[in-house]
């Protein structure tokens, strides 16, 4: 897009700059102002898509874009969003705060972008050419989408980094390495650094430097490649090959000596948790990083693989909730806890309201006898009886009546 920029802007520069030598061409929608993408003094919309060539993808294509990009992903993302939320909720907890768990709760808020972006980036960007009106929203919220995107998907490299760098150490390093880095304190200043950071990565690229050609080259076609995937993907495989190996060793020596304890079963889980998140960050985004090479290197743009690629993001932002469940006894414990506390306590209001109204409903009826309001169910049994109930007796002869035949124990004569 930014060298499709600088050629667009000069040929805009050339045609459209009035002077002596060049007189403007664009005072109307004329054949040779659509030629430069200029209409009535304005740049035509997409003319920089292939230098305002216009291909008509196959039908095989459009299929194919339809049910990878317009189905596939919309699923799996609503699937995600869901499972982020869930899973950012339940690492905040006070319970669930170690330093790894920090990091996995930035990364599910992170995840939670990356998905509601790309709703805009890849559904938005397939379906704007069905819809006029769709077209219209995507051009209103690119600027803001675009930049928002990217800075989540740099959160999640960079936090999927520091939280293996974390489990990294708290299987390797001793234990004043731990007390010192691997604390709640310590990961909230590295997520405070990774958000600065990113921010600064993306506004270097939409910077003005962006339309310098050279600029361009080494910052996004190296710098960038090799921040956000080589390197990336590089460090996590070491990372996750020494936790195993680490981990391994740890077991072995464990069971060669008897000495199995049930009180880490948590941190060993957890650990595992995040092993298999480095697992699938590196598989989701081997894809990705193929199309950035054959682009880069061969000029090769294969538009399946490219929406395939578009898909792992998002399958990459969406799976890390059954990870969790699946593998984190404590999450799961603690999911647990609160699904039967919010479903207990909803069954007790319930049962608390149908007690209330069953009450009412079968409540005897007041009948009148001798002008007076009196429960019948009680006026018909014995005065004498220990369950009567004084406050349903309106009549002050009956209250008396029952004072006198308690003092005389002798039936009450009632004159008619």
């Amino acid at each position: 897009m930014d060298a499709c920029e600088v050629t667009s802007t000069s040929l805009y520069s050339l045609y459209y700059t009035p002077n002596a030598a060049n007189p403007p061409l664009m005072a109307n929608c004329t054949n040779e102002a659509l030629l430069v993408g200029i209409c009535n003094d304005l740049p035509i919309c997409g003319f920089c898509y292939d230098f305002g060539q216009y291909h008509k993808p196959a039908r095989e294509y459009e299929i194919y874009n339809l049910t990878v990009i317009g189905i596939i992903l919309p699923v799996i993302g609503l699937m995600g969003l869901i499972g982020n939320s869930i899973s950012a909720f339940i690492y905040s907890r006070k319970c669930m705060r170690v330093s790894l768990n920090v990091y996995l709760c930035a990364l599910a808020a992170s995840d939670i972008t990356i998905i509601s972006t790309s709703f805009f980036l890849f559904f938005l960007e397939s379906m704007r050419k069905r819809s006029a009106m769709v077209s219209k929203y995507f051009a209103l919220l690119a600027p803001i989408m675009f930049p928002l995107g990217l800075t989540a998907q740099t959160l999640s490299v960079f936090l999927t980094l520091a939280a293996a760098f974390d489990c990294f150490i708290l299987v390797i390093g001793s234990d004043g390495v731990k007390q010192r880095f691997c604390t709640v304190k310590t990961a909230k200043r590295v997520i405070l650094t990774i958000v600065v950071l990113a921010c600064g990565l993306i506004y270097l690229i939409y910077s003005k430097y962006r339309q310098d050609e050279t600029y361009f080259t080494l910052y996004y076609a190296y710098l960038y490649t090799i921040v956000m995937a080589v390197g990336p993907v590089v460090l996590l495989i070491i990372l996750n090959s020494a936790i195993v190996l680490a981990m391994r060793f740890s077991y072995n020596k464990e069971v060669a000596g008897n000495n199995t304890d049930n009180t880490s079963d948590d941190s060993t889980t957890d650990v595992i948790t995040l092993v298999l998140v480095v697992c699938l960050f590196i598989t989701c985004n081997i894809l990705p990083l193929t199309v950035n090479f054959l682009e880069l290197l061969f000029n090769i743009v294969n538009s399946y693989l490219i929406d395939l690629s578009n898909l792992m993001v998002v399958v990459n932002s969406s799976c890390n909730f059954i990870i969790y469940y699946a593998f984190g006894s404590q999450f799961r414990r603690t999911l647990k806890q609160y699904l039967n506390h919010y479903f207990v306590e909803k069954k007790k209001n319930k049962m608390r309201m149908c007690h209330e109204c069953s009450s009412q409903e079968l409540k005897p009826p007041i009948t009148p006898i001798n002008g007076n309001n009196m429960v019948l169910d009680e006026i018909t049994r014995p005065l004498s009886s220990p369950t009567v109930n004084l406050h349903h007796l309106r009549h002050n002869f009956f209250l008396e009546s029952y004072n006198t035949l308690d003092s005389t124990e002798q039936p009450i004569e009632i004159s008619m």
